[in-house]
């Protein structure tokens, strides 16, 4: 968030491309180099660079402290798990110069750069080590000190983030003096807020798109967003070895849930591939559009990824709406009376709880599944991915659907953030493995 906020920077911006690609343009990183063999990057700091009140001049060093904090093991950054998957096991990141930071990849490759240097998903903005040296880690978790063309003022968990524009920025010196992120979970209260003017910017229901844009006084931000629904079925710990290394992976199974199966019993697995389809089958995407989108949205058969581009086109065939070929796969698993399971569907009030509530009316109605709802907050939930204790489905978003489909977003079938000694490694994984 302080990334997107723009209080820190970071060392690649990513922009997009004349042919609609995304790319790495020089941020703090003026400019950088890659090893022939590819195994390192060398990254030349920009110098001038001044942290916000008073606290001095970016260096290589803040680099490589920032860095090394957040793939340390006891670090609980959101974006530890993507840096992880990216360096190479067992190194840290090095100065190698006055100001080169060098950093080694154990497989580089195109979502190297992305999601391990710039702000296109949860950035690593870079902190004064300095500061921590001097106040510690509990001052800094409330005086956050960035390099950024933002300088945070006021940071109130659940109400609002205050930002003032920092004078003859490096990179850009915002074009406002003051900004405002005011947290306001209702979707009718921030159109009211945009439409009243008391909010310049806000994120509304795409359902009021056509009355809110009809007018001629709005328009879309012309960034654009895609935001890319998936289920998650909680649990499907499958790998037995480690996608890398080949060691053993020790996984508890879950014979419990009639959605997993177990690995070495082939007609387990069947029969928990065809509840897993009858689910899917059961779920009418286009009424939901029509219903809770205003036909605005779009249908989606690949979580993470863009159904438009040609690659996926050629593999996600539709998946229509089959109430009765739903109920006989049920009824072929064993299950044709049905079965409770819990459904994490985020912040109350979302579009997420929406379709999710909407989504178990019909499973109760179409297949006795019985769905408890769950709406606690994100960040007291998060645990439960990282430690890999996951057993309810999971109404996954995702804003990456846009980018090219080679930037797929591997939580939703990758395991590889586990540790090389078969322990669990944390990270973006939202309880499904596919060996």
């Amino acid at each position: 968030m302080l990334g997107l906020a723009s209080v820190m920077d970071v060392l690649h911006t990513s922009v997009w491309a004349p042919d609609g690609t995304l790319t790495e343009a020089p941020s703090l990183a003026e400019s950088w180099r890659l090893a022939p063999d590819m195994s390192y990057t060398d990254f030349k700091i920009r110098s001038g660079v001044q942290f916000h009140s008073g606290w001095g001049e970016l260096t290589a060093d803040d680099v490589v402290w920032t860095f090394n904090e957040v793939i340390a093991p006891e670090s609980v950054h959101a974006t530890k798990s993507e840096a992880l998957d990216a360096l190479k096991p067992g190194t840290k990141v090095e100065r190698v110069g006055p100001s080169t930071v060098r950093m080694y990849w154990q497989a580089f490759g195109v979502p190297t750069y992305p999601k391990t240097t710039t702000g296109f998903r949860e950035s690593i903005g870079i902190f004064s080590k300095r500061a921590f040296q001097e106040k510690g880690a509990e001052w800094m978790r409330s005086n956050i000190i960035g390099t950024g063309p933002f300088k945070l003022l006021e940071w109130s968990a659940g109400d609002r983030i205050t930002l003032e524009a920092v004078p003859h920025h490096f990179a850009q010196t915002p074009s406002v003096k003051r900004a405002v992120y005011v947290e306001v979970p209702e979707s009718t209260t921030r159109r009211a807020m945009l439409e009243t003017g008391e909010a310049q910017i806000s994120q509304i229901h795409i359902r009021d798109w056509p009355a809110v844009l009809g007018g001629g006084k709005f328009k879309l931000a012309p960034e654009g967003s895609l935001i890319d629904m998936a289920i998650i079925m909680g649990g499907n710990y499958l790998e037995t070895t480690h996608p890398r290394s080949g060691t053993p992976l020790q996984r508890v199974r879950h014979p419990e849930l009639p959605w997993v199966g177990i690995p070495d019993d082939p007609a387990s697995m069947e029969r928990a591939r065809k509840v897993r389809w009858a689910m899917s089958l059961a779920i009418n995407r286009e009424g939901i559009n029509q219903a809770l989108l205003g036909g605005q949205g779009r249908l989606s058969y690949i979580g993470g990824e863009n159904d438009d581009d040609p690659i996926v086109k050629r593999v996600a065939q539709p998946i229509s709406f089959d109430a009765e070929r739903a109920k006989a796969l049920l009824k072929e698993a064993g299950y044709e009376g049905g079965f409770a399971v819990g459904f994490y569907a985020g912040e109350p009030g979302a579009l997420a709880e929406e379709i999710v509530k909407a989504i178990a009316a019909d499973w109760e109605k179409l297949l006795r599944i019985k769905v408890k709802i769950n709406t606690m907050p994100y960040a007291s939930y998060r645990p439960n991915f990282t430690n890999r204790t996951v057993t309810e489905l999971h109404c996954c978003r995702s804003g990456g659907a846009f980018a090219p489909s080679t930037w797929n977003e591997e939580w939703y079938i990758g395991s590889t953030v586990a540790n090389l000694d078969g322990t669990s490694g944390g990270g973006f994984n939202s309880g499904v493995e596919s060996p």
